[in-house]
């Protein structure tokens, strides 16, 4: 059982709840047609099999799409799984799903890297939709498909290639994340400048990487301030001790 992978979903699942309850939700007012979200999702229904040999995790890949999906059956009464759903093509974006025990959505959000941009949609377990709030409100004139634009002029980020973001057969991360303080209306960005550096494999010497934060006006886009730090990070060889 990858652990790390379960962990990564877990992460990511908790760091969106953390940003649900931070945001203030605006209902939608009438509902919005669900075809807005990609066709190759809504029209894949999750199998139970899905899950085989006993393992909580399954990662395919469906026209040019990869599914990473958890079984949270002993967490839940009525939902099979969640999981985060990436194009395979150069994206920020990626969509946090959840799964009734039938195999049909129970719940779709867009999102960019980690935070959440779109409407939300809950279905009731025959499909038909049952309640939709919005994020894309709470956002000033930036929105953040403006505030990648503005990453990328300063080279941290690449809308064409998909720089700082990584998708395969067996796992995918952001290496950045975004925040948005709806009371200062400003974005702040943090990103791992060195994120394709790969740890030694020499457990007496400390494994740093280089982060850079910005701070950006939510109306203007005009960036605040920009500050640098070397942090720590754990590796597989932490637990190594040295000869």
């Amino acid at each position: 059982m990858d652990t790390g992978f379960i962990n990564r979903i877990k992460g990511y699942a908790a760091l969106f709840m953390a940003v649900m309850a931070a945001i203030l939700l605006v209902p939608v007012d009438g509902y919005s047609s669900e075809r807005e979200y990609p066709d190759v999702i809504l029209d894949t229904r999750l199998e139970a099999d899905v899950f085989s040999g006993g393992s909580l995790q399954a990662v395919f890949e469906k026209d040019g799409w990869m599914f990473y999906m958890l079984d949270i059956r002993d967490l839940t009464d009525r939902e099979m799984a969640c999981g985060h759903i990436l194009p395979l093509a150069p994206s920020y974006s990626q969509y946090y799903v959840r799964y009734w025990d039938n195999g049909r959505l129970s719940m779709i959000v867009e999102c960019v890297a980690n935070l959440p941009v779109g409407i939300q949609t809950f279905f009731d377990e025959n499909g038909n939709i049952s309640e939709q709030v919005d994020y894309s409100k709470k956002f000033g004139k930036m929105s953040p498909q403006d505030i990648l634009s503005i990453l990328e002029r300063e080279k941290v980020i690449s809308l064409s290639d998909g720089r700082s973001r990584k998708v395969s057969a067996s796992e995918f991360a952001f290496f950045f994340s975004l925040e948005y303080d709806d009371k200062t209306n400003i974005w702040l960005a943090d990103i791992n400048l060195d994120f394709e550096k790969e740890p030694e494999a020499n457990p007496v010497s400390p494994f740093y990487r280089k982060y850079a934060r910005y701070s950006i006006d939510g109306e203007t886009g005009r960036i605040l301030d920009v500050t640098y730090e070397t942090r720590y990070e754990e590796s597989e060889y932490d637990e190594v001790g040295a000869d």
